[in-house]
């Protein structure tokens, strides 16, 4: 039986993968309703990168490999997690002299949650097809980029574990997400007989004999060499502004990767930047905007449709940059 905070945390890490199959199961149940937009007679046209295939099919191979790795060390870690689960529950019972303790040790499976890793991996890696498609619109459209993840998150706790400051060189790729994830292998929550829980992390030492694996991923992972990049939006951005094209942006992040360096640099969006999007709209809708980037949250309540009422008459085409 699952907790219903065990519940919530697997919804978390699920993210709107997991959400949409939940919601799917509970609608079949009869348990839910849906209300979703009839998308009759919209033609909804699936691009496909030939160009880019063998060179694109490389660069997810070589990472992937490496996450599978990362997928059988884990799941071999967990008989270290269950071991400390018992130690702690039986101490915990010792305390109480109750049957039953909240102590215990947990720790989310990498398996759990690597499906957000393969999306942001498919996220970046069309990043150079987008930019081309873009390139090659018709002067009779204006193209719309949505997408469901900026990867600020991962940028801003990257940041604040490296020391890193606005201004300051952030020289990363996707190698980096790789090994985050290796690393958040070894962390764990430790709870107590009263339930205070408490973030802790295995010491190498700890891993035995699967110290070795872990140094292994750890080499192949210093070996990999990729150009995938961190921050798919920002790298778009940037080749789109190098080719004369002007772009604005509808989302809430904060923090950005500044490609313009020839060493990428920690950027920092203006509150008005990220709170004033009307005028990024009005300037889509009368032309002095070539692009607009969003993501879900700022597609809430935009008009950017060629309406009669606005100036520029330039059809909007939409390309989703999203997971498949």
């Amino acid at each position: 039986d699952m907790s219903v905070e065990d519940l919530v945390q697997s919804l978390e890490f699920g993210g709107v993968p997991l959400q949409q199959i939940l919601t799917n199961e509970i609608a079949k149940q009869m348990q839910f309703i849906r209300r979703e937009h009839n998308y009759k007679n919209i033609k909804i046209e699936v691009l496909v990168d030939v160009k880019n295939k063998a060179r694109d099919s490389k660069r997810v191979d070589d990472i992937t490999n490496i996450l599978r790795q990362i997928i059988r060390f884990d799941n071999a870690k967990m008989a270290i997690i269950n071991k400390m689960n018992k130690e702690k529950q039986k101490e915990g019972k010792k305390l109480t002299g109750d049957k039953t303790t909240t102590a215990g040790v947990k720790s989310t499976t990498f398996g759990s949650k690597v499906h957000n890793v393969i999306g942001q991996l498919l996220f970046a890696i069309k990043s150079d097809y987008i930019i081309d498609e873009i390139l090659n619109t018709p002067k009779t459209q204006k193209p719309l980029i949505t997408l469901s993840n900026t990867m600020e998150s991962f940028i801003d706790n990257y940041a604040t574990e490296e020391g890193i400051e606005v201004g300051e060189p952030i020289d990363i790729t996707f190698k980096e997400v790789v090994r985050r994830g290796l690393e958040k292998t070894l962390e764990y929550t430790e709870s107590d007989h009263e339930g205070k829980k408490t973030k802790k992390k295995i010491d190498l030492e700890e891993l035995y004999d699967l110290k070795g694996a872990y140094d292994s991923i750890l080499n192949n992972i210093n070996k990999l060499k990729t150009d995938v990049p961190v921050s798919p939006i920002d790298y778009i951005k940037t080749r789109l502004q190098e080719k004369g094209l002007k772009v604005g942006e509808i989302t809430g992040r904060k923090y950005i990767i500044d490609y313009n360096q020839k060493i990428s640099v920690l950027g920092q969006r203006t509150t008005k930047e990220v709170k004033d999007r009307n005028t990024t709209i009005r300037g889509f809708n009368d032309g002095s905007l070539d692009v607009l980037i969003y993501n879900r949250s700022g597609a809430f309540g935009i008009s950017v449709h060629a309406s009669e009422k606005f100036k520029d008459q330039i059809d909007s085409g939409k390309l989703e940059l999203i997971h498949a």
